[in-house]
């Protein structure tokens, strides 16, 4: 996908309007709108070459987001493309081709939590392209990273009955879990959480987790407030 930096630009110019508003309709009740740290974002094109390009945004309260900061230096592994970079440019016959963009969103965020999603989309050659997703929730009051814990006492029960819509699927959507071997600790472990809204947990897989490429990265959202699993759908 040739249009990735347009939308990498344009990304950039809406993180820049949304850091100072609310996502979602205005609450009357509120009189002040919750405002979030300040966040720097950094534009970086691997080897200088515009085709490989992430946004890494950046808490300027270095001292109070060091662990937050560290982890996404983890997500954005810019040393990672730059060897990737060298090794496309030896392919003459296909370095053209080749490209990689990470883009950042801010999910959700409240006077608790702020949650991010990183979506790295790239062509290294071959048949087609591929995707990964990230995800990264904060805790405002004490900087550190939360991602891991944000189902609490709702982790069982969201698994179980995310575990169960796929089993039932049979192979449709999702691979068969019998055939191959999708555990339900399988399904924990590799799951990206992030908040949606308040009460709603997006819950992703990444390509070949769970799936097939033609399913892309599957999503499912719970409903902490109704205990409910909802599949919203396979794309990127």
């Amino acid at each position: 996908m040739r249009n990735i930096i347009i939308k990498l630009l344009l990304l950039v110019l809406f993180i820049l309007f949304s850091a100072f508003v609310v996502f979602g309709e205005e609450d009357s009740a509120i009189k002040e709108m919750t405002k979030l740290p300040e966040i720097e974002y950094q534009q970086i094109f691997i080897n200088g070459n515009k085709e490989y390009a992430l946004i890494k945004p950046i808490f300027k309260d270095k001292e109070k987001y060091s662990e937050v900061n560290k982890k996404i230096d983890e997500i954005v592994d810019e040393k990672k493309w730059v060897k990737i970079e060298k090794e496309m440019k030896e392919d003459k016959d296909n370095y053209s081709q080749t490209y990689t963009g990470l883009m950042p969103e801010i999910t959700y965020y409240d006077n608790n939590i702020i949650s991010i999603c990183f979506y790295n989309e790239y062509y290294l050659g071959g048949a087609h392209g591929g995707h990964r997703i990230y995800s990264i929730v904060v805790n405002r009051k004490t900087g550190k990273e939360i991602t891991k814990d944000i189902l609490g006492a709702n982790k069982k029960d969201a698994f179980d009955k995310i575990y169960a819509l796929i089993k039932a699927n049979k192979g449709d959507v999702f691979f068969n879990v019998d055939e191959m071997e999708i555990t339900r600790e399988k399904i924990e472990k590799e799951a990206v959480l992030f908040y949606i809204s308040k009460d709603v947990i997006g819950v992703m897989y990444n390509e070949y987790g769970i799936a097939p490429y033609t399913s892309g990265t599957p999503e499912f959202n719970y409903n902490m407030k109704i205990k409910k699993v909802t599949f919203v759908d396979g794309s990127f």
